[in-house]
This record gives C-alpha cells, sequence and structure tokens, in this order.
C-alpha cells in the first residue's frame, strides 16, 4: 500500500514535470497556452477504524484558457482587420475626390457655377455662353474620370472577395478536421495542443476576413468555430 501511494506521487510530479517542460519549449510558440496539471487527494481507506490515505489522483492536464476571452479577442482582432481595411479602401476612394487640386469635382463644379452665374448677368455674350460650355464638359469629364476610378476600385473589392473564399474556405475546412479530432479526444481539456492550432486558426480566420466584415457581422461565426 505505501509503495502505492509513493507510485501515485510520482506519477503525479513525473506529469507535472513533463508539463512543465511542455511549457518551456512552447515559451516562443504562438498561439500556445500554458498547461498546469490538475490533482486531487485520493479517496482514504478505513483499516482498523482508522482512514488511511492513498495518495494523489492525477486529474488531467488543462490548458489556461478562457472562452469569453478568447471570443473578445477575436472580436477585437476582426473590428481591428475591418477598421484597418475600411481606412485603406476610404482612402483610395477618396483620391477619387481630389479636392487639394484644381481637377477635383468640386473645383469643376464651382467653376461651372460660376460660369452660369456670369452668363445670366449677359447672356447674350458668346464668349460667356462658350465659357459655360467648356465649364460643362470639364464637369462631365471629371464626372466620368471620377465613375471609372470608382468603378476599377469596385472590380478590385469584388476580385479581393472572390479570391478571398478560397482561403477561408480552406481554414474552415482544417477547423472542423481539429474540432473532429478534439471531440474524439473528449474535448479541449484533453486536447490542449489540438485546442492551440484550432484557435490559432480561428485568430487567423478572424483577421483574414477583414472584407467579409465590411459587410456582414463575423462575430456569431467565430463563436461557433470554438464549440
Amino acid at each position: 500500500s505505501s509503495l502505492l501511494i509513493g507510485a501515485s506521487g510520482l506519477r503525479a510530479a513525473n506529469a507535472g514535470v513533463h508539463t512543465t517542460a511542455h511549457n518551456v519549449a512552447n515559451a516562443s510558440t504562438e498561439g500556445y497556452h500554458l498547461r498546469r496539471t490538475e490533482q486531487s487527494i485520493g479517496d482514504p481507506v478505513m483499516r482498523r477504524g482508522q482512514l488511511f490515505g492513498q495518495g494523489v489522483n492525477l486529474d488531467g492536464i488543462t490548458r489556461a484558457s478562457d472562452r469569453f476571452l478568447m471570443q473578445r479577442q477575436l472580436s477585437t482582432a476582426g473590428d481591428a482587420s475591418t477598421a484597418t481595411t475600411l481606412h485603406q479602401e476610404l482612402s483610395q476612394v477618396e483620391a477619387h475626390f481630389d479636392e487639394v487640386t484644381n481637377t477635383g469635382l468640386r473645383e469643376s463644379l464651382d467653376q461651372f457655377f460660376d460660369a452660369l452665374g456670369e452668363a445670366t448677368s449677359e447672356p447674350s455674350d458668346r464668349g460667356l455662353r462658350l465659357g459655360v460650355v467648356a465649364s460643362a464638359d470639364k464637369v462631365a469629364l471629371t464626372l466620368n474620370r471620377v465613375a471609372e476610378g470608382l468603378q476599377t476600385d469596385l472590380s478590385t473589392y469584388e476580385n479581393v472577395l472572390d479570391n478571398s473564399f478560397d482561403g477561408i474556405n480552406q481554414k474552415l475546412s482544417e477547423i472542423a478536421d481539429i474540432n473532429g479530432r478534439i471531440q474524439v479526444a473528449g474535448g479541449a481539456t484533453g486536447a490542449g495542443d489540438l485546442a492551440d492550432q484550432r484557435d490559432l486558426l480561428v485568430r487567423e480566420l478572424a483577421e483574414g476576413t477583414d472584407f467579409l466584415n465590411l459587410f456582414c457581422d463575423f462575430d456569431g461565426v467565430r463563436a461557433c468555430l470554438l464549440d
């Protein structure tokens, strides 16, 4: 009995050393969560009217993670990625409405209305009427240039969206495969390394769906992937 008690302590200590070594080895591994051993007192037995201890039970090795914190991190990562993409794309669209030089839409419209105002004061002046026509042509050219630029940007966005689905589907497939392996292992508690791989893929998915986040709420999808 005493030898069995000692053996239980050695098993628990060996698991602790193994877990610590695993933590140290993965100290720089992206997405890794610390592991810790969970142990409890063994059930005592009654002998000669006395309760004798039976050593320690190794209940398992768990990963230090918080589901709600993880969901918050994913949501924040997705929001940050979306905000960055939105800033970049709006900056590109803003360039089509250049108000710094004399070629912007606002400047062309101002010149057109100024020409109309001058022609109104002297409707018989052929030169003023020609000025209105020239200003109108400039507005039309500017509008066409802006429209073409916006259409080009729109086509680019559509191509990026189409191309992004292949990568998204690939990651979803990998996440589904890992989730299946986690279920077979009894859940994320007993499959810490698999859970870390799954969480890392979900985080990459959250950061890589910036264009999708502009059009739909992806938070619910990310939360489901952690189940």
